[in-house]
């Protein structure tokens, strides 16, 4: 059976999904970054914020999921569990970005 590119995205959407949905929230360590741990050290409210990113992106991928479980029994469900996916999709693209800042500035620190 042959399945199309569109189908093998969905796939692998979803399976990325489901195991973020199974794992717990992230914890408040981060991984170890010479760099990126002496910034974190000298200032507490960027550490902070990293743990925020992180959590909204666990969380929004969560959501989605579920929202998009929930659209196919309830209908009216159907257009939010598009919202959701977007929402979730800028999440993850804005911790995407932090990393990337964080990388930037911890080569300048």
């Amino acid at each position: 059976m042959k399945i199309t590119k569109r189908q093998l995205r969905r796939i692998i959407k979803e399976e990325k999904r489901k195991l973020i949905k199974e794992q717990s929230p992230p914890s408040q360590d981060v991984d170890s970054n010479p760099g990126r741990d002496d910034m974190f050290t000298m200032d507490d409210e960027l550490k902070e914020l990293h743990t925020y990113i992180s959590h909204m992106n666990h969380y929004a991928l969560v959501a989605a999921d579920l929202m998009g479980e929930m659209s196919m029994r309830y209908g009216e469900l159907a257009a939010l569990a598009t919202y959701a996916n977007n929402a979730a999709n800028a999440a993850v693209e804005v911790g995407e970005r932090f990393d990337i800042a964080l990388e930037e500035m911890a080569k300048e620190y």
